[in-house]
């Protein structure tokens, strides 16, 4: 199993999601943004303050 330190550690390297990220307009994984990439195909991966955070599918 993983310590507590080493999960807090993990979270805290990750960066900050986007604007683009949280309103939908950009993938969680590789930004690639929607706007651009109109034949990319998203998924909902994850939740955040009541917004579906989309990947790349």
């Amino acid at each position: 199993m993983y310590s507590q330190d080493s999960i807090s550690g993990r979270r805290r390297g990750r960066p900050e999601p986007t604007a683009e990220t949280l309103s939908g307009l950009a993938c969680l994984v590789c930004t690639t943004d929607y706007r651009n990439a109109t034949d990319t195909e998203a998924v909902v991966v994850s939740h955040r303050d009541d917004q579906q955070l989309l990947a790349c599918h």
